[in-house]
């Protein structure tokens, strides 16, 4: 499916002066590095180090036809690495398989997909999407308890593009302001069958009380059901935000996390600041290192719905002009269970105005046997992107 649709795609491409489609790209490189220490559990090939090249080049293409438009966005990837594992199809569990390998070797990949292909057909108060897409909720600047579709790792550096879904979305706007927003997202099991049991089917409405911005979110998530409460609250020249989810798992048992933060803008040494402070409670969450993980926990961290262990953290960033086209961000993440902590230091260059710059490097801190110091910790890494938009 995906060589039919590529050609399609690339059709309309080259015809878009003729049908006047909008049409943007960019290409990515990044150099990653990461360290391991001697005794990580994750330790590869008794190899401390590894490297990893990235070459990534999207194409954006949309057109709209009265109450209609189309969207597609191809990807086309090349990876190269002495470390580099077997490829791991994107699609093997969605509705659709839109990716294939076009060449693999032992020390490099090539392939490409389709990381979005929707239509929409939209009225003066609904819109409704059918096909790949990304869906964003939530409030959490670190970590987000009601962004339960493909959420972003904390530590990510690249946030442009969530990885897309197959669903069916549709949005009702109301006359009083009323947001209401459903989804009903597909997906196959292991012996490649559209199964229920796999799916997920959600509700979001975004109100505002007196001042107060409110979303409620009830949701069926491979059949455990998730009640979410989302409140934004200006305080002075702040903004407060609280999100708590809900779980009740299929085995009967609830549980429930939360995420509060406040951020801040502000001016000195004739500097602009910008500043956050951010708790999170993981209700999956063990409570010391020798906890077991329970099935929920494993399961979440395995689809890459969660990507903390224990129970509390505490999160603070800042974004820092050092210059107009220069942006310093250091964020802190503070393990309150064990004491170990998680720093990343990020460097933005617009280096033109269609060419951008980033670095950062991420490194644990703490205790030996810390979730971001251990054995089972992430290996350090210091990260290279470099932008170019066309």
């Amino acid at each position: 499916m995906i060589r039919q649709l590529t050609t399609v795609l690339f059709c309309c491409f080259i015809s878009a002066p003729i049908y006047a489609l909008d049409v943007s790209q960019h290409l990515k490189y990044s150099l990653s590095a990461f360290h391991f220490d001697n005794d990580s559990a994750f330790l590869p090939f008794e190899d401390q180090s590894q490297h990893f090249n990235d070459i990534n080049y999207r194409a954006n293409v949309s057109t709209s036809l009265n109450v209609f438009k189309v969207d597609a966005h191809y990807q086309l990837q090349l990876l190269n690495s002495q470390q580099l594992d077997s490829y791991i199809d994107p699609d093997k569990n969605r509705l659709f398989d839109l990716s294939s390998v076009i060449d693999e070797q032992d020390n490099q990949l090539l392939h490409h997909r389709l990381d979005r292909l929707s239509i929409d057909y939209s009225t003066t108060s609904t819109t409704t999407r059918f096909g790949r897409q990304a869906v964003t909720w939530g409030n959490g600047f670190v970590f987000n308890v009601m962004d339960i579709f493909n959420p972003f790792s904390p530590t990510a550096i690249d946030k442009e593009y969530k990885p897309g879904d197959d669903m069916l979305y549709f949005q009702l706007l109301t006359e009083n302001g009323t947001d209401w927003q459903f989804i009903h997202l597909f997906r196959r099991d292991n012996n490649d069958e559209v199964e229920t049991t796999q799916a997920s089917s959600a509700v979001k409405l975004q109100s505002t009380f007196s001042s107060s911005d409110i979303n409620l979110l009830l949701a069926n998530h491979y059949q455990d059901r998730i009640l979410g409460l989302g409140i934004s609250q200006p305080i002075s020249d702040s903004l407060w935000r609280l999100d708590i989810s809900h779980t009740q798992l299929k085995g009967g048992k609830s549980v429930t996390s939360v995420s509060s933060n406040i951020d801040y803008s502000w001016q000195a040494l004739s500097k602009n600041f910008y500043g956050f402070i951010e708790y999170y409670h993981n209700g999956f969450g063990i409570r010391e290192a020798a906890d077991p993980l329970s099935l929920a926990l494993s399961t979440r961290l395995s689809r890459g719905e969660l990507f903390a262990r224990f129970r509390n953290y505490l999160s603070a960033g800042l974004r820092i002009e050092l210059h107009p086209l220069v942006n310093f961000s250091p964020t802190l993440i503070n393990n309150l269970d064990d004491h170990g902590s998680l720093l990343s230091l990020s460097l933005d260059y617009n280096w033109l105005q269609s060419l951008n710059l980033s670095t950062q490097l991420v490194t644990g801190l703490g205790d030996s046997q810390s979730e971001y110091n251990g054995n089972t910790a992430a290996a350090d890494s210091l990260i290279f992107l470099l932008s170019y938009y066309f």
